[in-house]
């Protein structure tokens, strides 16, 4: 298909190809940082701080 439709198309599938590339990292990083947050508020939760006031 490029040697029907040239360089435009070449670069125009690069710039698709890296846009995915670009959606996919940052939806990891998204995930990864909520992941993080849920673990703090677990930890957060079984503290021995939370453990006294409940007494």
């Amino acid at each position: 298909m490029a040697a029907v439709w040239g360089l435009p198309f070449k670069v125009s599938m690069t710039l698709m190809g890296a846009l995915v590339a670009m959606l996919s990292a940052t939806g990891v990083i998204i995930w990864w940082k909520k992941r993080k947050a849920r673990r703090w508020r677990k930890l957060a939760v079984r503290s021995p701080a939370s453990e006294t006031c409940r007494n």
